[in-house]
């Protein structure tokens, strides 16, 4: 059984008062002293003298590496070596549970605790048995700890002598927070950041620019690497294009097939769509932002153990992230987390300037393009001829493969497709598309933007549809409402054959195009109606006419063709019946095209006859 006398060796004869002021000398001297070392020397000093251990260990904790850092403490032959050591902890140690349990914990014999191996030797060397390990700690902040080790087995204090302890470990756990609390503040990334805008403003290529932010980012967090991805849209993946490894790690951006995919989204979906509405995502082994088991796939993917990640992004659209990564676990402090946000901010200024010619002659091909539909409201052109037009640069510009305009038929309760336009090499679709769930109706009718669907296969949206456009190879789309605020009845669909995703730019383009087109087709299925209706009512006059007019009776068959031939119809019958008929008699009309047939002897039961219904 391990008693209270079993641990140590008694204190050295002292009265109470000589105790008590010792004590608080030790204390002074704690609370006014700023350097580091004389702290510990005045620690490992007053426990030395006022306990007697044979073995006294002092190391501070470092959470960023989860390791323990030697910084002082005491062996009969002042082993240098033994007292610097620096021990990174892993699951199972023992002095990785006095830290993550932030609670004193003692060992009968040091020499024979297998959960210690880093200290069985040198407990060896020294005759150490009994041994108490406690946590320096301020609140919930752990600083650091102390291994005391003595001759004797069994490691219980007496309360007075744990008091003491306590008290003495617990006051330089308070110095300690505030000169840790010091050294973050004095850790702030203004001052690299200021400098860091400065260096981008006085460099030209946007790579130069880059380079600058990787290597102010690596010095200031000092990570095991620094990379930049940037998001290649078509593919859905992520490349490395600047690395502090290998400057520029690009490819040539014209030519994207060059580039070998990286990091793809439908791999680390949850990262990708955290950083797609400007998240920072940091990640270790320990713990993450992401909530889901991606986090353990990404430190597999990038080969690291801790790793912290800001967007880049620009009007909406994310170009890429600034990376900072580390082979060693570590936390990553509120500093690093802002000083790696603001530096993925400036990128976000500055990358834009890279292509702003480019972008801003496709702003006045997309202005003209938008005008083309417009002006065909005006025009007395073919509306089929016009849309094939408009349609092959709109494929064009987004890169698709598909246009596809659907109209609902409200009989038939499904879409049906009035117009569609393909890339070269692929087929039409044929088919027809089901109605869609009322949360579809009311996401599009009350959209104000085009809705992207990046990965149809995942994507719960626009559900009914899946199978039938799976089966035809749409595996991405952008659909549009063409009569925005209205039921969808008239939908304009761009499809691609891959997962991939588009810019904001290039929804807002498609928007603008679909509420002018709708504008187009419901102008169009008016003056259409509108002759219709002008045209029967000429035809029903014209025959009136020939009615009255005619000096000889009018049979059913002269009727049928006088019909016909005012409609302009090939092929013409009639269906007879009496009301107590059970059968309709065919009376012949016209045929003048050799594709329609007659059976005039069919029989044709009223009551089952779909066209007589």
């Amino acid at each position: 059984m391990v008693t209270d006398n079993q641990m140590g060796q008694p204190q050295r004869p002292q009265s109470s008062e000589q105790q008590i002021l010792l004590l608080g000398q030790v204390l002074h001297s704690l609370r006014e002293e700023d350097n580091l070392d004389f702290l510990i020397k005045t620690t490992v000093t007053y426990l030395l003298e006022q306990f007697e251990y044979q073995l006294i260990w002092l190391a501070l904790y470092d959470p960023l590496n989860h390791t323990l850092y030697g910084r002082g403490g005491w062996t009969p032959d002042n082993d240098h070596n033994a007292l610097q050591r620096n021990i990174r902890l892993y699951e199972g140690n023992l002095l990785e549970q006095v830290v993550n349990e932030q609670c004193p914990v003692g060992v009968s014999n040091l020499q024979a605790e297998a959960r210690i191996p880093e200290w069985q030797e040198v407990a060896a060397q020294y005759n150490i048995q009994g041994t108490i390990i406690l946590p320096i700690r301020y609140k919930n902040n752990l600083l650091g700890l102390v291994l005391l080790g003595s001759e004797r087995w069994g490691y219980l204090l007496k309360g007075e002598l744990r008091a003491k302890l306590f008290i003495v470990i617990g006051e330089l756990g308070v110095v300690l927070a505030q000169k840790d609390r010091s050294s973050r503040f004095s850790k702030s990334p203004t001052d690299s950041l200021l400098k860091l805008l400065e260096n981008i403003r006085s460099l030209g290529s946007l790579n130069k620019r880059l380079e600058a932010v990787v290597e102010a980012a690596h010095q200031f967090v000092a990570p095991s690497r620094t990379n930049i991805y940037w998001l290649e849209r078509e593919g859905r993946y992520f490349w490395c294009r600047m690395s502090n490894h290998l400057i520029n790690m690009g490819r040539d951006l014209s030519n994207p097939s060059a580039a070998t995919a990286g990091i793809t989204v439908q791999e680390l979906s949850d990262f990708y769509y955290a950083l797609a509405v400007n998240q920072v995502v940091w990640v270790t082994e320990t713990g993450s932002s992401l909530k889901s088991h991606f986090k353990d796939k990404l430190l597999q993917r990038l080969g690291v153990r801790a790793v912290l990640a800001a967007p880049i992004i620009w009007q909406k659209d994310l170009l890429g992230f600034l990376s900072v990564e580390s082979h060693e676990q570590r936390i990553w402090s509120e500093a690093e987390m802002s000083f790696v946000q603001a530096a993925s901010g400036f990128i976000s200024l500055v990358a834009p300037t890279d292509s702003m010619e480019t972008t801003i002659r496709q702003i006045q091909q997309d202005t003209q393009l938008t005008q083309q539909v417009a002006q065909t409201i005006y025009k007395e052109q073919d509306i089929d001829a016009s849309l094939h037009i408009c349609a092959a640069r709109l494929l064009e510009r987004l890169t698709a493969t598909r246009f596809v305009l659907l109209e609902y038929d409200s009989n038939q309760k499904k879409y049906e497709i009035i117009f569609q336009s393909v890339r070269p090499n692929r087929r039409n679709l044929n088919l027809s598309l089901g109605e869609l769930s009322e949360v579809d109706i009311q996401l599009l009718q009350n959209a104000k933007q085009a809705l992207e669907i990046e990965n149809f296969e995942e994507d719960l949206r626009l559900l009914n549809w899946r199978k039938q456009l799976l089966e035809n190879s749409v595996r991405s789309l952008l659909i549009c409402n063409c009569t925005q605020g209205r039921v969808p009845e008239l939908l304009l669909l761009i499809t691609h054959d891959s997962h991939r995703s588009w810019k904001n730019l290039e929804k807002e383009l498609l928007w603008v195009f679909a509420q002018n087109l709708g504008v187009v087709i419901r102008h169009w299925q008016m003056r259409t109606f509108s002759e219709d209706q002008h045209k029967i009512a000429q035809t029903a006059k014209k025959y009136l006419d020939i009615l009255t007019n005619s000096a000889q009776k009018i049979t059913p068959t002269a009727a049928i063709k006088q019909i016909a031939s005012v409609l302009g119809c090939p092929f013409g019958f009639m269906l007879s019946w009496s009301p107590d008929d059970q059968e309709a008699s065919i009376i012949r009309g016209v045929c003048t095209d050799n594709q329609f047939t007659l059976l005039a002897d069919a029989k044709i039961n009223i009551k089952q006859e779909a066209i007589i219904h």
